[in-house]
């Protein structure tokens, strides 16, 4: 049965049983924090779950992509190593919401599995949690499932949750006998064992209660029911392969890589390994690009940027040569369009990021080669310093593996004991981790009691109560005169940081006391914390005050928010609706637009953005502001942005026939009052995403006002008039670019002058070692000489200069010997001599030593030096 039939035998199953078949969500949970990825099919029903929200539907079914990739369920270092882990996998569901339960849900399950999917119930095994004696007693009375073919396991195996927090309860699974031969052959092996021989293919969750953030579980509204079937796992048992890698999508993404590393799956067990994870990490890779992830330093970006720097380094064990990953993503498209066509629309963005991150961590690999070898220089014993290897890993993404590589290549080892401490340290500590940490700070102050009402869309002036005070992460009951901390007040004025626009700034007053306000925050829904410096008296928790928000800032900041709503709506009319925002950045001094676009604008595309941005301000249409329920929103049109969170209940910023977004900043009433629109400048932020900064009103007359100084003194200086001044520049840069020629040019002659002086010619068994020292030159102008003196036969060149201490070395073979010895050998045994390394390619290598003084002592050595690689001696 192929896969495609699998999928589509289920969902027909469930919906013959009263199931409404409903699309899979994003792979980004749009309005849940606390998950990285969408893991699981229940993501998208987390709020129906929790009876936060009325759902039209109490039975459903999906097949919903996911990523397991990150947090509570991460399969990452798994993939590859096993046959049947992957970080993304189509998860086969069906949900009932306060409907049926465990007998109806076991039933189902036990129906499809043995009737229509034709598994023999001889071959089956169940699991249950240990005191859920319901489930138990439903396979053993109801279904007939024989006592010890029931396990009953731990929370840790049969009680499901979605993350750290949110709905939970204990689940029963599924498990197939593949029969001895899948097994570990092992006396012990049994349904528990971690071999590939008993196969879970199947949890059913019965959603009974939410863990909070204390780890307390509470009763869920209603009992529900969540279950969860991998189809590549269901699928490889169905087509009665031994790997998840096998089954028939899968394949034809292997084939592509056979056909790429010219390998074949199957001849060793290092080479599968590298197959299964280039094929799954390509596969989760195109479809987070396509739901508008992209590859960078934090977050879920990071994550994908993780996968294809992996993908890439399992490539060389393979041996591949140039980026290929993109090619493989591009087969991962034409397997899965037809269920996935946002594969299709997305398919230039996918290959160009692919690509582009690939050439990038080669250039990667280079720069860590580099910093490797200049380490090297300076190794005092056989170790290498797990400090340096970390950080070539941390900061540059070089492989471990690659430097263990090579320090066994020359004798020196590292210890990989001390290099895994100071990564999980890095771990600990790491960015995301504290963030984490700080909005649990918060989340536990709002279930509480402490909340913020936020009054700023009305009034930038409120009497308040200060409810909230701390410093340095401490809580305090006061501050003193000059001393600075965290204060929450209820009511408050003050926007806190949030989609992209910074918090408001501004002033408390009381009685006897003044703080000002330096920034506004919003670390979770309902509570905004002010960053402020107590300027005279004392801050104490419940003093009341006035709140007063800097009025010419906010509406400065307001001004570049509604611009934006403007900017995002012109560059999907000017460039395609392709075009998604992918951050932002608003604040009184100007706006930060990324957007999702393959190649940068052209001159006349600016243009128009910014002309149709300036009609619309001109035009002055209203900018209407109401609060809807999320789902009729979305219905409408809204535009809900990646990244952000949304609650049930969201705020809908329309203007009339141009933009309709979700968006909880603050903004002006009518876009006549931005006054103008200027863009500054455009640029690459990755791969597939572009980059504009704007102005808008007063900063925008500002920035016209000094461009127009810097032009009249360019009239000045030129004496001409203003239409001359781009004329006038050209002719000087032209100017300075041929007498920089000439200078090239006449030190070159005066090189080549001088050549037969400085360079020293040997003859050593038939081959002539050109050497020589020449100081004061680039390492350019050396490669230009060894390249005129490569033209000769059987040649090898040498040349040296010192630069701030150290020597540079440029070494060339000619081309009639560069089969039998290499200019990167050379310059290896000169850096293994001398202290230093280098690269390059069998006729061409340049590198350094690290003290220019042992250049004569290189050149003298050389003639034993070549020997050693000289085949004809």
């Amino acid at each position: 049965m192929r896969t495609d039939e699998i999928r589509e035998k289920f969902l027909k199953f469930f919906e013959e049983k009263g199931h409404k078949r409903l699309p899979s969500a994003s792979l980004v949970p749009i309005d849940d924090p606390t998950l990285l990825f969408t893991n699981a099919g229940m993501v998208q029903f987390k709020k129906v779950f929790l009876g936060e929200i009325d759902f039209p539907y109490k039975r459903v079914t999906t097949v919903q992509k996911c990523v397991r990739a990150g947090g509570k369920h991460n399969d990452f270092e798994k993939v590859g190593k096993t046959a049947r882990h992957h970080t993304f996998f189509e998860m086969l569901g069906n949900f009932s919401f306060g409907d049926y339960f465990k007998e109806s849900a076991i039933e189902f399950a036990w129906e499809l599995i043995t009737r229509h999917f034709g598994l023999s119930a001889e071959g089956l095994w169940v699991s249950v949690y240990k005191d859920d004696d319901e489930a138990f007693r439903i396979w053993k009375e109801v279904i007939g499932i024989k006592e010890e073919r029931i396990l009953k396991l731990g929370e840790e195996d049969n009680f499901w949750a979605m993350g750290e927090t949110g709905p939970c309860g204990p689940c029963t699974e599924i498990i197939v006998d593949r029969g001895e031969s899948a097994g570990c052959g092992k006396s012990t092996c049994g349904p528990t064992c971690d071999c590939d021989r008993y196969l879970e293919i199947w949890n059913l969750v019965f959603m009974e209660f939410n863990r909070t953030s204390s780890g307390a579980l509470q009763p869920l509204p209603r009992k529900c029911v969540d279950t969860g079937m991998g189809l590549e796992r269901i699928a490889s048992v169905l087509q009665g392969v031994k790997s998840n890698y096998e089954i028939d999508i899968l394949r034809e993404i292997i084939r592509k890589v056979e056909e790429i590393s010219g390998r074949r799956y199957g001849e060793n067990e290092k080479t599968d390994t590298a197959m299964r994870v280039i094929v799954d990490h390509s596969r989760a890779s195109a479809f987070l690009i396509a739901d508008g992830i992209l590859p960078s330093n934090e977050g879920r970006g990071y994550v994908l940027r993780k996968m294809l720097r992996r993908a890439v380094r399992f490539g060389r064990v393979l041996e591949i040569k140039e980026p290929f990953i993109w090619r493989v993503a591009d087969e991962v498209i034409k397997v899965m369009k037809n269920v996935y066509p946002e594969l299709v629309e997305a398919k230039d963005v996918i290959r160009d990021s692919i690509r582009a991150e690939e050439e990038r961590f080669r250039d990667t690999l280079e720069r860590g080669l580099k910093i490797f070898y200049q380490e090297m220089e300076n190794l005092k014993d056989d170790e290498f310093p797990a400090e340096i290897a970390f950080n070539l890993y941390d900061t540059f993404g070089f492989p471990v593996e690659v430097t263990v590589e090579l320090l066994e290549e020359q004798g020196k080892s590292l210890d990989l004991n001390k290099f895994n401490e100071l990564l999980e340290k890095q771990r600990r500590i790491g960015k995301e981790s504290r963030q984490e940490e700080k909005t649990d700070f918060y989340l536990k102050l709002k279930e509480s009691g402490i909340k913020t009402s936020f009054t700023g869309y009305s009034s930038l002036r409120e009497e308040a109560v200060v409810v909230f005070i701390s410093a340095d992460g401490v809580e305090k009951e006061f501050l003193k005169e000059k001393e600075e901390g965290e204060v929450i007040i209820n009511p408050a004025p003050f926007y806190g940081e949030a989609g992209g626009q910074v918090g408001d700034r501004g002033l408390l007053l009381w009685k006897e006391g003044e703080a000002e306000v330096e920034d506004a925050k919003k670390p979770v829904i309902d509570l905004i914390y002010l960053k402020v410096k107590v300027k005279k008296g004392i801050l104490k928790k419940g003093e009341k005050v006035i709140a007063i928000v800097d009025e010419k800032r906010r509406k400065s900041t307001a001004i570049h928010h509604t611009l934006t709503h403007l900017l995002h709506a012109a560059l999907r009319s000017v460039l395609g609706k392709h075009v998604r925002q992918m951050g932002s950045l608003v604040s009184p001094e100007r706006l930060r637009f990324d957007f999702s676009h393959p190649k940068p604008l052209s001159e006349e595309e600016i243009e128009k953005v910014e002309n149709l941005v300036n009609t619309w301000v001109r035009e002055g249409y209203p900018v209407n502001v109401e609060e809807k329920d999320y789902n009729e929103a979305v219905k409408e049109g809204a535009i809900a942005l990646f990244e952000e969170k949304y609650g049930s209940r969201v705020r809908v910023v329309k203007i009339d026939g141009i933009s309709m977004e979700l968006c909880g900043g603050t903004h002006l009433k009518n876009t006549a009052e931005a006054q103008l629109f200027k863009i500054l400048s455009q640029s690459s932020v990755q791969a597939g995403v572009r980059r504009v900064e704007a102005v808008g009103g007063e900063e925008a007359l500002l920035y016209i006002q000094s461009a127009e100084k810097i032009l009249k003194k360019l009239q000045r200086d030129f004496h001409c008039s203003l239409d001359e001044v781009p004329s006038k520049v050209e002719e000087l840069l032209r100017t300075i670019k041929e007498l920089e020629k000439e200078n090239r040019s006449l030190r070159q002659k005066i090189l080549f002058g001088d050549e037969k002086k400085l360079l020293e010619r040997k003859e050593v068994n038939g081959m002539q070692i050109v050497s020589g020292i020449i100081e004061g030159v680039s390492k350019e102008e050396l490669g230009a000489i060894v390249d005129r003196e490569k033209r000769n036969s059987k040649t090898v060149i040498v040349l040296g200069t010192g630069s701030e201490g150290k020597g540079i070395i440029v070494c060339g073979v000619s081309n009639d010997i560069k089969e039998k010895i290499s200019a990167v050998e050379i310059l290896k045994e000169i850096g293994k001599r001398f202290g230093g390394g280098g690269g390059g390619r069998s006729d061409f290598a340049q590198g350094g030593i690290q003290k220019a003084e042992l250049l004569k002592e290189v050149i003298s050595h050389l003639p034993e030096i070549i020997k050693k690689f000289w085949k004809d001696i």
